[in-house]
């Protein structure tokens, strides 16, 4: 039997295969086919699943959790693994990017996100979308003053949002 090395991942990681085929790790002696199953204790720090002999997990919060994987040959020969998985917060830096001169903070956000055109910029409404990853675009208000946009992200869910200002896009992390 194989072994898994214990694995640090980020808290954005999503389906993320940690073994591509368990059948490399076990083996039964009379050739019977194996059935992998898999948990996680705790249980609140990802979702591990095996799909097609792959084990793949998905980060739901940060924290340490140890992983068993169980093949079975169905009469009666069970083998196990374990192996610790740490799932560490992505951090960005509070002012995330400062690209021709505009700059987006604060990265993690709660409520409101500042978008800094410049002192002699016009902030343009128009000229700033937000999207989920998946493409879709979602709601938020907005206030401008003289170089300065404040986006209301307070009704958003907490995850990872595109905003993309004048054709270039931000990653922005939303926080509950």
């Amino acid at each position: 039997m194989g072994a898994i090395a214990d694995q640090v991942i980020s808290s954005s990681a999503d389906d993320l295969t940690i073994v591509e085929d368990l059948n490399s790790l076990f083996s039964d002696a009379d050739g019977d086919i194996l059935i992998f199953t898999a948990t996680s204790d705790p249980i609140d720090v990802l979702s591990v699943t095996v799909n097609n002999n792959s084990l793949l997990v998905t980060a739901l919060n940060a924290g340490e959790t140890t992983i068993e994987v169980k093949a079975d040959d169905g009469k009666g020969g069970v083998a196990t693994l374990s192996f610790d998985l740490t799932v560490e917060e992505e951090t960005v830096t509070a002012l995330t990017d400062n690209i021709d001169g505009i700059k987006i903070y604060p990265n993690p956000v709660r409520d409101c996100l500042i978008v800094h055109f410049g002192e002699n910029r016009i902030a343009k409404l128009d000229a700033v979308t937000l999207t989920d990853v998946s493409g879709r675009s979602m709601p938020f208000s907005a206030s401008t003053q003289q170089g300065k946009m404040t986006l209301d992200v307070s009704a958003l869910n907490a995850g990872i949002y595109l905003l993309t200002v004048n054709s270039k896009t931000h990653r922005i992390i939303k926080t509950q």
